[in-house]
């Protein structure tokens, strides 16, 4: 009707006096063009995008992949177990709001998976494969809860409500040397652990304390890395 009607043009919102499309061509025209800027209004509402992206101009490839970003970042659930991203970035870092969390320490052994390289004519010395070292892990852990187990952190530790909440830090040192050093500190700060010695071979592969707060047990340990290294 607009392109049909000769009075109608883009540079003019009504029809000369002696159009016959006078009080039809004007009246639809704006009619149309509020419309267009009412449903334009109403996407980016119920989308939530800026007023920039809602342009006629705006492709719609950008506007797919907008609301693409927006439905798949509301769609992750916040889990506030995330501490081993948490302390991956900062060792001092928790995911509580308090910096003095309960918190289990693990310390392996690197040699254990990197050893170092044997000298001229000898063999190669072997090296452990994951699930071996994960082993040394769990059996320390579990061994600390157990002797700890009537102290009131480990209890709560352990408790239902904290079950899914459970925070360690996973250190490593360079050497058994080392490990048992680090187990002669701990005893005498009356810091309970186990020192896992593993048989047949009696030697020590791992150490793990009981759950406590964190400022108790972190200024001993504080100058360990966290255990980053890669296996195989």
């Amino acid at each position: 009707l607009l392109r049909r009607c000769p009075a109608f043009s883009s540079s003019s919102a009504a029809a000369s006096p002696s159009s016959p499309c006078r009080g039809i061509a004007a009246p639809r025209a704006l009619g149309l063009a509020q419309g267009e800027r009412e449903h334009r209004h109403r996407h980016r509402h119920r989308h939530h995008l800026p007023e920039s992206l809602s342009l006629a101009g705006a492709s719609s490839a950008l506007l797919r992949r907008k609301l693409a970003e927006r439905s798949a970042t509301a769609s992750i659930p916040f889990s506030s177990s995330s501490s081993v991203v948490a302390m991956a970035a900062d060792p001092t870092a928790t995911t509580n709001s308090t910096s003095d969390v309960l918190l289990q320490y693990v310390v392996l052994r690197r040699d254990l998976w990197q050893p170092k390289k044997a000298a001229e004519g000898e063999p190669e010395p072997w090296a452990w494969p994951l699930g071996a070292v994960v082993a040394q892990g769990c059996h320390a852990s579990t061994a600390a809860l157990w002797l700890s187990r009537d102290d009131a952190s480990t209890q709560s530790y352990c408790s239902d409500s904290n079950l899914d909440h459970m925070h360690k830090a996973v250190l490593e040192v360079k050497s058994e040397a080392q490990l048992r050093n680090l187990s002669a500190k701990l005893d005498a700060a009356g810091i309970k652990h186990k020192l896992w010695i593993e048989q047949p071979e009696n030697y020590a592969t791992c150490l793990a304390t009981a759950p406590l707060p964190k400022s108790v047990v972190y200024p001993i340990l504080k100058k360990f890395n966290l255990c980053k290294s890669k296996i195989g």
